[in-house]
């Protein structure tokens, strides 16, 4: 997939994925892509009720009810990637 920010990797399983790391980790990301967004931008929401949020996506995660729309973000139509991951700022 031209553009996308993924590259293949082995399979992880559920377990290693919504451990404190992993989920930190993937915030710490998120964060650090969006600082400049404006205040009114709902990254910031998250980031002030993170604890909260990472326990409901722990939740969500296990129970497989966790579900995210795919689009044609920054990364292209064919990019599996959440479109508002790639979507450019």
């Amino acid at each position: 997939m031209p553009g996308c920010p993924l590259q293949p990797h082995r399979g992880v399983t559920l377990a290693e994925v919504v451990t404190d790391g992993v989920l930190d980790a993937a915030f710490a990301w998120l964060c650090q892509q969006r600082r400049d967004w404006p205040a009114a931008a709902d990254v910031w929401r998250l980031r002030h009720h993170w604890p909260e949020e990472k326990e409901q996506l722990r939740a969500e995660l296990l129970a497989g009810t966790y579900e995210v729309g795919l689009g044609s973000g920054g990364c292209g139509q064919d990019c599996p990637v959440p479109a508002w991951i790639c979507a450019p700022a």
